[in-house]
């Protein structure tokens, strides 16, 4: 959030690239503990 206010819309875009990439991982893994709970 400070980058987006600071103005630096590259940085911005970069640290928003990166907390996509953590939530698609995130998404996988509860996915994986859903299906390993259900064996």
């Amino acid at each position: 959030m400070q980058a987006q206010r600071n103005g630096d819309i590259r940085r911005y875009s970069e640290l928003t690239e990166e907390a996509e990439a953590v939530a698609v991982k995130i998404e996988l893994l509860e996915k994986e503990a859903l299906n390993s709970s259900a064996s």
